[in-house]
């Protein structure tokens, strides 16, 4: 089994409902619930299990839900880990590409469906399919993100800016994740192992 902490950002004035104030409690309950709704559609093809990863808020009481507007920093900077993560791993299987290859997709794609294909792509091709997940914001045990406003995996500088800009309209909220280890070559890299280590642990 796999365990992987998960961040999912929900648009705070999406769940107000028309409302200019709304108590804050209130809106966390909401967004808690909003997330949990939109990861409802992803099992079991993302995940077999769920549960909230809980902080102290303000001291008070514990809570899975980080507010933008009492956790801005704490948000950014996860962002920003996360960003890193998603990055890393498109050009680690972009560098192996071209390593495996010495050709652009474009070269790929004309030998591969040639008369007499140079390379047998079987194992080239998964390295593809993991750039293309991040690229694309399929969401996935690794992608460690959802954005249920876009509707995507992938995150962008932009949306960290959203939230530095406007702390009070985003809500954090985070769930561990777990998924049977079916050996799928995305959490089979090693590469991918090495850079999960902060948000993850076999269970």
């Amino acid at each position: 089994m796999v365990t992987i902490i998960h961040n999912i950002l929900v648009y705070l004035p999406d769940l107000s409902k028309g409302k200019n104030s709304i108590n804050p409690i209130i809106l966390s309950s909401r967004a808690g619930a909003y997330a949990e709704k939109a990861l409802a559609f992803f099992e079991p093809a993302v995940f077999d299990q769920k549960a909230p990863v809980q902080y102290s808020f303000m001291d008070r009481y514990e809570t899975h839900v980080m507010m933008g507007t009492f956790y801005k920093n704490y948000s950014i900077e996860v962002l920003k880990d996360v960003l890193s993560f998603q990055q890393s791993e498109i050009t680690y299987c972009l560098s192996m590409i071209k390593a495996e290859t010495g050709m652009g997709l474009k070269e790929i794609f004309d030998d591969l469906y040639s008369t007499d294909p140079r390379l047998d792509y079987t194992y080239i091709m998964e390295y593809i399919r993991c750039a293309a997940q991040f690229l694309s914001g399929e969401y996935q045990i690794s992608s460690r993100f959802y954005n249920t406003k876009k509707k995507t995996a992938r995150l962008l500088p932009e949306d960290i800016d959203a939230i530095r800009q406007h702390p009070e309209d985003w809500a954090l909220v985070k769930f561990a994740l777990t998924k049977e280890y079916r050996g799928n070559s995305a959490i089979n890299s090693q590469h991918l192992k090495e850079n999960l280590m902060k948000a993850i642990k076999i269970a």
